[in-house]
């Protein structure tokens, strides 16, 4: 079989079965999420650079049925440019989606028109992500809009009311679950004793109500609960 024809196999496959993909991107939660959340899909997932010479060169020799570029936009903005060395690294077989926080309409039409198939804002969830990779594997291009302003969003207002009921050691604790930093590393960054920062981290996750700390991270990701707020720095 040539690659050609495994990769659309492989496309097909993802509707109900399993796919290669490359991940590119500068390790986010929202991309490590996707990429756990893949895997545990039986999917075949690498992670790649996030510059556009790096994750090309994985590109052209791994060759994979879909790529999904993780462009923040700070280093590279050229996103039409990001695109067009991506397809042409994947030999024009390899599908290319954008993950990005930029909404503006010359770029998504920039980089549709290089060649991507999937443009997707990354206020979506990892849930309405694969869903919209489905509708690539089956020969869509896919745009996806922001998430609706906070006052058409519900679950939105909710979520913003609840994270205004933690105390300040609290919404640091969340900051540094969304950093995805250990509890050994909570103490250090906080100055506190392990005991006070699994206390501050299970009444922070009772008043979000939520089960976990990935929950809690998602939670924040997913509404924008943080803003801008500073992480406390590393100790020494």
């Amino acid at each position: 079989m040539s690659r050609e024809a495994y990769q659309d196999a492989e496309r097909q496959e993802f509707l109900g079965g399993t796919m290669e993909l490359i991940i590119g991107g500068r390790g986010t939660l929202l991309t490590d999420l996707l990429e756990s959340t893949l895997c545990a899909q039986g999917h075949r997932v690498a992670l790649g650079p996030a510059g556009r010479e790096g994750l090309a060169a994985v590109v052209a020799t791994v060759r994979p049925a879909v790529v999904i570029a993780d462009h923040l936009g700070d280093a590279d903005r050229d996103v039409a440019g990001f695109v067009r060395a991506l397809h042409a690294a994947g030999g024009g077989r390899t599908a290319v989606v954008v993950l990005t926080s930029d909404a503006h309409r010359a770029s998504v039409e920039g980089a549709i028109n290089a060649g991507a198939r999937g443009y997707l804002h990354r206020s979506h969830g990892v849930d309405s992500l694969l869903r919209a990779l489905r509708r690539v594997a089956a020969g869509e291009t896919v745009v996806s809009a922001p998430r609706a302003p906070l006052d058409q969003d519900p679950a939105g207002a909710q979520a913003r009311r609840l994270v205004s009921l933690l105390t300040d050691r609290e919404l640091e604790c969340l900051a540094l679950l969304v950093e995805g930093v250990s509890t050994r590393e909570m103490e250090r960054r906080l100055g506190i004793a392990t005991l006070t920062v699994r206390s501050h981290v299970q009444s922070m996750l009772s008043k979000l109500g939520v089960h976990s700390r990935l929950e809690a991270a998602s939670l924040a990701v997913r509404h924008d609960l943080l803003g801008a707020r500073a992480l406390p720095s590393r100790a020494g």
